[in-house]
């Protein structure tokens, strides 16, 4: 099985759902989780969790590919082509929407299947009927502003507050958790048959 990763260094157009400047705080919380050095590692704990429950019993191998593409259409287009082209499997990106669009298309008519990273996306590639081929990992920009729009009942500055304080825990809980797993995985390489003999 081949599976390729390919994510964009810098994805901005979730800000567009954000029109109130008060939400910039909420914003600037969520681009920290966004780009390749905070979310590769995904792929590893997917690839364990597909491996551990059986998902995929007759792959065992993880071929793992990138491309950091800035949110460049063309370049995103153009590796959907060479991925497809060549015989991989999946894509996962690209993570800027008006990529994915383009990329989607270009998946469609390859046949090629296309998972969209992103934090939000556009929602015209959730219409199955124009990107056939296009899954998503999170919800569309549309489902986000319904969310949003749920949550506009209590006055702004409570919701940013509440999203800031949200945010604070998350994060917390995320560097808690990258400390440990990056000490287990130190363990695993100390413990591995390699550095044992």
């Amino acid at each position: 099985m081949i599976l390729h990763y390919h994510l964009d260094k810098h994805d901005m157009d979730h800000r567009a759902v954000f029109s109130s400047s008060h939400r910039c705080a909420a914003i600037k919380a969520v681009l920290q989780f966004i780009g390749w050095k905070q979310t590769a590692g995904a792929v590893g704990v997917a690839w364990d969790k597909i491996q551990s429950d059986g998902i995929l019993p007759e792959q065992d191998v993880l071929n793992l590919s990138w491309a950091l593409t800035d949110c460049d259409k063309s370049l995103d287009a153009g590796a959907i082509i060479e991925w497809s082209s060549n015989g991989f499997d999946v894509v996962l990106g690209p993570a800027c929407s008006s990529s994915a669009i383009v990329s989607g298309t270009v998946a469609k008519s390859f046949d090629f299947p296309m998972v969209i990273w992103a934090p939000t996306f556009s929602s015209v590639l959730v219409n199955a009927d124009d990107y056939p081929t296009v899954m998503a990992s999170t919800w569309s920009a549309e489902r986000l502003v319904q969310s949003m729009g749920a949550l506009s009942t209590t006055p702004e500055d409570t919701i940013v507050d509440n999203i800031n304080e949200e945010y604070d825990g998350l994060v917390e809980y995320l560097q808690v958790s990258a400390m440990k797993a990056e000490s287990l995985k130190a363990t695993k390489r100390r413990l591995s048959p390699q550095t044992l003999d």
